[in-house]
């Protein structure tokens, strides 16, 4: 991605202060391993002097410290924010896509078990060892990774990306664009229990749904 690209997708966020806007980057990297053809982000001044002598080809900083820089064979973007410009970045033009792709080019893998009453989106991408229940929805470009168990009467929205490894129970609902991480477990019964006058408990079923709306992130171990 060119310099120019990221400060046209992000005008209110980035802005060249010097260099060529033509200079581009193909990959991102940390400050401690500069990297040729890499963007890099620097919030202090003494790690971006030692990076204007490394082999990066942009540099993303705060305003006040790339109005220090004289100009060299880096080229310097600014924002008002060094995070927030990290995020859009790297999610726009750097996203980890290739984590998301069909195993062996099978969209719906073959150890996959997948119910007839399934209705799986011709875009989804099904892993390893998956098991769908019956009457599950899942949505376009919806990815499910391996060992992931969807059960009976759930639905997974479009563009959603459900992590190795995450169970989710009965009747849940996640809506588009969620982003569920592994070993996450999401529609199992709560703590719920009835007491009698003895003190004994009573285990009370839990029918209803589980909702996860639109946009949501969901952590490992949740």
């Amino acid at each position: 991605v060119s310099a120019q690209n990221i400060c046209k997708e992000f005008s209110d966020l980035v802005s060249i202060v010097h260099g060529d806007s033509e200079r581009t980057a193909t990959i991102i990297c940390s400050q401690n391993e500069p990297k040729a053809n890499a963007l890099v982000y620097v919030s202090d001044s003494k790690t971006l002097t030692k990076l204007l002598d490394s082999p990066v080809s942009l540099i993303v900083t705060n305003e006040k410290l790339a109005a220090t820089v004289k100009p060299n064979d880096k080229t310097i973007l600014a924002t008002k924010n060094v995070y927030l410009a990290m995020a859009m970045i790297n999610k726009k033009f750097f996203s980890l896509k290739f984590l998301y792709q069909p195993f062996d080019g099978q969209r719906i893998h073959k150890t996959a078990t997948v119910h007839s009453t399934a209705k799986v989106a011709a875009t989804a991408i099904i892993s390893p060892n998956v098991v769908i229940h019956p009457n599950v929805t899942i949505g376009e470009r919806t990815f499910i990774g391996a060992n992931s168990v969807i059960e009976t009467n759930s639905s997974v929205g479009d563009d959603c990306v459900i992590h190795p490894q995450v169970y989710i129970g009965h009747t849940v609902q996640i809506g588009p664009r969620c982003e569920v991480q592994p070993h996450t477990t999401i529609g199992t019964d709560g703590f719920g229990y009835a007491h009698d006058a003895s003190g004994n408990n009573f285990r009370l079923p839990h029918t209803g749904p589980t909702i996860i709306e639109n946009d949501v992130h969901i952590g490992a171990n949740v």
